[in-house]
């Protein structure tokens, strides 16, 4: 998370609204949602990667509209 927040000015717009165990939800524009997603992957999978050596660092990110998926 704290990767992400220097990075914020690479995502203007998103929003980090919940972390939970792994699991972050960040609210944005709907046009700007696969950027962000972008942006949210490969801040985890650097922040990560160094801690998780040699075991590669896999992250899934979906789109929704909430966060039950729908």
């Amino acid at each position: 998370m704290g990767l992400l927040w220097e990075r914020r000015q690479q995502a203007p717009g998103a929003f980090l609204v919940l972390a939970v165990h792994d699991e972050l939800v960040i609210e944005c524009d709907a046009d700007k949602a696969r950027d962000v997603a972008t942006w949210l992957k490969a801040g985890m999978i650097e922040a990560m990667a160094d801690a998780l050596a040699p075991i590669p660092v896999e992250v899934e990110v979906k789109i929704a509209q909430t966060w039950g998926g729908d």
